[in-house]
């Protein structure tokens, strides 16, 4: 059944391989995004259908309305599109001007799609700040929360992989 498409895949992925790095970066920025987008709008529709059930019944309880991942699915679908498109981008162009795919590299493009994600939270939502943030209203603000989310997002991938491979490497060594 996916023969075919195995097919197309490996195609365009000799093609992809073949173009110049600003192209293929390119591509890989603009079918994330699209990826992004897709899930972002779907995840936001869902959240909208589970918090109408959750207003018809009785003792619910409180449902979380605010963030980056969260509010109606146009907003959610642009924050996941530009999330995909920078982390996708980012860690491509890192990893064809380093020549290594590792942790780092990795780390850059998550600290990048984070601080990505922060602006565009913070200039093109009118999400209210979650509970416990103040949202910034100057530059220097805007700056200081999008290096500080792209911060944790790259240390929270850092962490996420070390573990993994600690976790992999053990496993292997059990068989």
């Amino acid at each position: 059944m996916f023969e075919g498409l195995e097919e197309k895949k490996k195609h365009f992925e000799s093609w992809m391989r073949a173009q110049p790095p600003a192209v293929e970066i390119g591509i890989t920025s603009a079918t994330s995004a699209i990826q992004g987008g897709i899930l972002g709008f779907t995840l936001g529709t869902v959240n909208q259908s589970i918090e109408k059930q959750a207003a018809n019944m009785p003792n619910k309880s409180t449902f979380p309305t605010t963030g980056s991942f969260s509010g109606p699915p146009r907003v959610l679908a642009l924050n996941l599109a530009v999330f995909t498109a920078v982390q996708g981008g980012l860690t491509l162009a890192v990893k064809r001007y380093r020549g290594v795919d590792d942790i780092q590299t990795n780390m850059i493009g998550m600290f990048g799609a984070g601080a990505a994600l922060s602006l565009t939270t913070n200039l093109a939502g009118n999400q209210p700040a979650a509970p416990g943030q103040v949202k910034p209203s100057t530059p220097l603000g805007y700056l200081t929360d999008a290096i500080r989310t792209g911060t944790l997002f790259a240390a929270l991938n850092g962490v996420g992989d070390r573990k993994s491979t600690r976790l992999n490497s053990s496993h292997s060594q059990d068989l």
